[in-house]
């Protein structure tokens, strides 16, 4: 009778199944447009909680070490330990992003200004080592010798779209301050959404849970806990340990590539840090632009940058990546590779930066189901092969 029953709750199961899909096969524009309305609604909360998941691991770093046994702050009351703390944490934030507006930027825009205007001479003087060293015979030496750009055709092409774009952005003004406004409304209630948020976790934190031991049994409860902390987990040490590990791998190349004089130093340096952020394929990105921008000053140094670019790689991946990110990502290469395709095609460079985490997220509980079922299967052979 318990047999006839599975075979009958399959088979509902199956057949509601398929017209499910089938429903959601016919409304598929619906159920996108749905979507994307939602996400709308929801983008100052999915940002405040964005705000909140950044500020929130160095908040409490900072809040512990204010706060210590013998600290000065003790004799503050309890109950404004975060809210100092939060303070803190923001005055560090905005002091970091100061600087990069004052320091790097203006010296970023600088070196590209000066690279984009030595860019011609610097490309005859390439087809000219090209001519002289490698020689026509070779297929680079060939390309080199008979590439031919009309730099001022370019030039004038770029002016021409840069001044026709900022004249159709001027024509649209009034939806350009439509836009202004809402990103600026939309950014303050984020804000204040992240404080709420920060403020009061541990009451959030408490009244999920209360609700989801409520709406759900007692099993699926635990299970969604599990899957939360897991992904707290994953996502807090791949994002922050992943912004750790391209500082400190964006600052060894500023050391670097200053000490043996290369071009572009601070640029090369800040295009490393940035793409380190997304592993792997951030490497092959950085490489190849900071070969491409010393090509066009000097062949032999871009050959140099190349090999010092593999060591300071060797030393990032054995000595330092280890330590800082650790196995924060977990995932296998291939994995890495196609969760950032996933992710890019779906969401562009947001969906590179998020991809990583969800995906080791998703590894991580196929890993633990898949042994879960093989220790049930062990036990059922087992059981089976000493029978009573």
């Amino acid at each position: 009778m318990n047999y006839k029953s599975n075979q009958i709750k399959q088979g509902m199961f199956l057949i509601v199944f398929f017209v499910a899909m089938l429903w959601i096969g016919n409304h598929v524009e619906q159920l996108l447009g749905g979507l994307n309305r939602a996400i709308e609604i929801l983008t100052p909360f999915i940002t405040g909680f964005a705000i909140a998941f950044l500020l929130n691991a160095p908040m409490m770093r900072i809040e512990k070490l204010l706060f210590l046994p013998k600290s000065p702050l003790n004799f503050i009351t309890k109950k404004y330990h975060r809210i100092l703390s939060y303070l803190v944490t923001l005055v560090l934030v905005v002091m970091v992003l100061i600087f990069i507006f004052q320091t790097i930027i203006p010296e970023l825009s600088t070196t590209i200004i000066a690279f984009i205007n030595t860019l011609p001479a610097a490309f005859d003087n390439l087809q000219l080592w090209a001519q002289t060293n490698l020689g026509p015979d070779t297929p680079i030496g060939d390309l080199l010798v008979r590439a031919n750009f009309d730099w001022t055709k370019l030039e004038s092409t770029i002016i021409t779209w840069v001044t026709n774009s900022w004249q159709a952005w001027l024509n649209s003004s009034w939806g350009l301050v439509q836009s202004v406004f809402s990103a600026f409304l939309t950014f303050i209630l984020s804000f204040i959404f992240s404080v709420y948020v920060l403020m009061n976790k541990e009451t959030l934190q408490n009244q999920v849970k209360k609700l989801c031991l409520a709406v759900f049994p007692k099993k699926i409860a635990m299970w969604i806990f599990k899957i939360t902390n897991m992904a707290d987990e994953i996502f807090t040490n791949f994002v922050f340990g992943q912004v750790l590990e391209a500082f400190i791998i964006g600052t060894l190349f500023f050391i670097a590539l200053s000490i043996f004089r290369f071009p572009y130093t601070l640029l090369i340096s800040v295009i490393v840090a940035v793409t380190a952020l997304v592993p792997i394929v951030g490497a092959m990105i950085a490489q190849t632009i900071g070969v491409l921008l010393i090509l066009t000053v000097d062949p032999v140094q871009a050959l140099w940058f190349f090999v010092l670019f593999q060591i300071i790689q060797q030393i990032e991946g054995n000595l330092i990546y280890p330590y800082v990110v650790g196995k924060a990502a977990g995932l296998p290469a291939i994995w890495i590779l196609v969760s950032i395709t996933i992710g890019a095609s779906l969401m562009g460079i947001l969906g590179v930066l998020i991809s990583i985490p969800f995906a080791s997220l998703c590894y991580a509980l196929l890993r633990d189901w898949v042994n879960y079922r093989l220790e049930q299967k062990a036990s059922q052979q087992i059981v089976e092969s000493h029978p009573e």
